[in-house]
């Protein structure tokens, strides 16, 4: 693997056929997206912040409308706050 841009890793040319980037190139949105300006996921991924202080969720970002990548999927911290808290 190579490194590639701002993201991580790359695979290799020899491996292409199986990049999801190099397959779906044209539905892939390009460039980057930018977080909702309400949005703390980067501060609860690293620690800084629990789920239920910021401001969008549970009302704004739930798992069936999320605004951020860690509601997105059932893994990520958000959505299991949101789907296990007493």
């Amino acid at each position: 693997m190579a490194w590639y841009r701002e993201s991580g890793m790359k695979l290799r040319e020899e491996f292409s056929h199986l990049d999801a980037e190099t397959i779906y190139r044209d539905i892939l949105p390009q460039g980057q997206v930018e977080d909702h300006g309400l949005c703390i996921c980067g501060d609860i991924l690293r620690g800084k912040a629990r789920p239920s202080q910021c401001k969008a969720f549970g009302n704004l970002c739930t798992p069936k409308n999320p605004i951020g990548a860690c509601m997105v999927s059932s893994e990520g911290a958000c959505h299991a706050y949101f789907s296990y808290q007493t």
